[in-house]
């Protein structure tokens, strides 16, 4: 009873913990939490009997900074995670004896005075909607599972807030099936947890390669002498069997050789998913060179693309129908012809490619086609538009080879969505129904000019593999300063193609998205009638509007505006295609329901069902 004051630190408070003592005790605790390089405790939360998911680390003590920074330095909006850095003068000033570690910990401060420096922590937390700061995970805790990097701690911090759950932790286990991603979850005292809705649900917040591939429920977590949590001890969990199913034919043998040999995969069956085993478009180039030589027949890259098993691409090979070789550089890149739905029609970025919306197959409804609309200058040398107008006109006619008449569906991202909107406009002066437009991060106008979005001026090496669909960030170098030559020679080693094969498309490339940066620049939209999906790429902007401010005025329905946590060429990574699937889905069963129940006289002729043409646009916070 005479106990009034309780200080919590050294490893994660857990939920039920807190209640515990609340139960039991009017004593005030206090989360803390600080590193030894921080001497020693530099946040405190003081708990308090509101509804938690988790219980907070806080806000810094005095004299303390704290900075929340994603991988290029630059501090997260709300909710999204980063990396946390420490500031003040309570800091120590290295490693003893370890320069080394100290250069790579304690860094400089971009924030403060000259001479002042930072502290990496190494750990992953975000910002909560109440400014207290929430702590996730180790970012060290970084693994790579079947060719592709992960955060062991984004993953946990999706299992915690779920309903029940309390404490979560997820580690990699090697299996007869390879490595396999598990999660182990304690639930609420006298709750129990539904593994398979806890997995659906983490499934539609994270790319489905994250989604632990099995749940473990345990009473509690075994510790180490220290207290910390001891995921070496862990269970192992007993897997569900799983037949290989190994390739028969000598089609399926020579897919399965080259997927192997390409990504460097061991081992390769029928029912093995080319992208699920860490593939991208522009490795898919190289798989299609190879096999065009060793099956010797011609293969069509969007055959990847619509069918990435092997089972499934050694039966389109092995019908004896020769692909057009052209067809992956054309102006429609069928991404995915089958379905009976609505067809969703994607925009090129700056580049003029659209291989980059590939990933999309793996989050929109199987029912709904894909199709990619991209530049003809890249196979018509006399092709130059002059307007933005006449590249949607162009686009227009595309489409209608594919859907003679609407309703339409479009995306774009970056330029593509300034162009979504353009063709939006001129369908519906042509009388016909535009029923989803949706853009990712595209800038217009005003916002374009404050902001820009990297496609004024020089082309960087990162918007020309975006436009391949590679979602690398490659800092300071500018495509257009350097020669064809040099960028074809980086490209050909990429996709396994002859330099003199791939010069003449990025030179083409080069011109065309100079171009396009002219066109968006003069372009001044009209106003759309309906209403806007839109989404931001909040790590380039923490006010998650930079890029959709431009579009006021712009639609005489709402601006839906949706963050996604990556940077603007990194918008079609699979983390960010993982969150615009799903908004495009539920956003394409809408107005699917709307167009079924709606007869024509209570639709407006160039708008959305029931959209009052009237009211100009207005912008809001959306959620995904």
């Amino acid at each position: 009873a005479s106990l009034r004051l309780v200080y919590v630190g050294g490893e994660e408070l857990p939920v039920d913990l807190f209640g515990r003592l609340a139960a039991k005790s009017d004593a005030r605790l206090d989360n803390m939490y600080g590193p030894t390089e921080a001497a020693v405790s530099v946040t405190y939360y003081r708990c308090d009997d509101r509804d938690l998911l988790s219980v907070p680390i806080g806000v810094p003590v005095w004299n303390t900074q704290l900075y929340v920074l994603d991988g290029r330095m630059q501090p997260t909006p709300v909710g999204v995670p980063g990396e946390l850095y420490l500031g003040g003068v309570q800091l120590a000033r290295g490693y003893f004896g370890r320069l080394d570690l100290t250069a790579e910990r304690f860094i400089a401060d971009p924030f403060g005075e000259p001479g002042s420096r930072l502290y990496r922590t190494g750990d992953l937390v975000r910002w909560n909607r109440d400014g207290l700061l929430e702590f996730l995970g180790r970012t060290d805790f970084q693994v790579k599972v079947r060719g592709l990097r992960i955060e062991l701690g984004e993953i946990e911090a999706a299992l915690v807030v779920q309903d029940g759950v309390t404490q979560a932790v997820v580690v990699v286990h090697e299996s007869d099936l390879g490595q396999q991603l598990v999660g182990y979850v304690v639930p609420e005292s006298g709750r129990s947890v539904d593994t398979k809705a806890v997995r659906e649900a983490v499934g539609r917040v994270l790319p489905a390669y994250m989604v632990p591939d099995v749940l473990m429920v345990v009473d509690e977590f075994p510790l180490s002498s220290s207290g910390k949590v001891d995921r070496k001890v862990l269970p192992v969990p007993v897997w569900a069997p799983r037949v290989f199913r190994a390739p028969t034919t000598p089609v399926q043998e020579i897919v399965a050789g080259v997927f192997a040999e390409v990504l460097g995969v061991e081992r390769v069956g029928l029912d093995d998913d080319f992208f699920a085993l860490g593939g991208n478009s522009l490795v898919a180039t190289r798989v299609i060179g190879r096999l065009r030589s060793e099956a010797d027949t011609t293969v069509a890259l969007q055959w990847l693309f619509s069918d990435p098993t092997v089972e499934a691409l050694a039966g389109r090979i092995a019908t004896g129908v020769e692909g057009d070789a052209a067809e992956g550089f054309g102006p429609v890149l069928p991404i995915r012809e089958s379905g009976e739905a609505t067809p969703l029609f994607c925009i090129h970025p700056i580049v003029g490619l659209s291989w980059c919306y590939t990933g999309l197959t793996r989050h929109l409804d199987g029912d709904m086609p894909i199709y990619g609309i991209q530049s003809p200058a890249i196979l018509e040398e006399g092709f130059v538009p002059e307007s933005l107008e006449e590249l949607a006109d162009r686009y227009i006619s595309e489409i209608r080879t594919v859907r003679p008449s609407g309703p339409y569906r479009l995306l774009g991202w970056s330029l593509g969505g300034v162009i979504a909107h353009a063709m939006a406009v001129r369908l519906q002066a042509a009388g016909e129904r535009v029923e989803l437009l949706a853009m990712m991060d595209s800038f217009v106008g005003s916002a374009r000019d404050a902001n820009g979005d990297g496609s004024s001026g020089s082309i960087t090496m990162s918007e020309l593999l975006g436009g391949f669909g590679v979602d690398e960030d490659v800092a300071g170098t500018s495509a257009s300063d350097l020669s064809v030559d040099a960028v074809a020679t980086e490209l050909a080693r990429l996709t396994g193609q002859s330099v003199e094969r791939t010069e003449q498309v990025v030179g083409r490339l080069l011109s065309t998205a100079e171009r396009n940066s002219r066109l968006m620049s003069e372009y001044r939209p009209e106003r759309f009638d309906g209403d806007i999906v839109f989404f931001t790429a909040t790590a380039d902007d923490a006010t998650g509007t930079r890029a959709v401010r431009g579009w006021d005025g712009a639609a005489t329905g709402k601006v839906d505006n949706h963050p996604v946590p990556a940077t603007h060429w990194r918008m079609t990574s699979p983390e960010a295609l993982a969150l615009v699937g799903p908004v495009i889905n539920d956003a394409s069963v809408l107005v699917g329901q709307i167009s079924s129940n709606t007869t024509g006289e209570d639709t407006p002729p160039n708008g959305s069902a029931g959209q009052s043409t009237t009211e100009p646009s207005r912008i809001v916070a959306g959620g995904s």
